[in-house]
């Protein structure tokens, strides 16, 4: 499907760099999980993007709109999907 090559064109198009769960991480991932409401996962997802320096979190779950610290891309904004449909 067009999402599925989406997915694997943004995965397997750059750089893909595995990085650590550290404390500070861990710190940083609850103190996003308390002031923007987001699941644990989600949270240390957009500690260690926020952290390692990086200029996008792409995603496809709007609760990342809520991120101030980071420009968020929404997987559905790109494609045209929406749920509204």
């Amino acid at each position: 499907s067009g999402l599925v090559s989406t997915y694997t064109e943004l995965l397997t198009g750059g750089e893909v760099l595995l990085l650590p769960i550290s404390r500070q991480i861990v710190r940083s991932a609850a103190d996003l999980r308390a002031t923007f409401n987001l699941k644990t996962p989600d949270a240390i997802h957009a500690a260690i993007a926020i952290s390692s320096g990086c200029q996008y979190l792409i995603a496809n779950d709007n609760s990342f709109r809520r991120l101030s610290d980071i420009e968020v891309i929404i997987l559905d904004d790109l494609i045209g999907n929406s749920d509204d449909d």
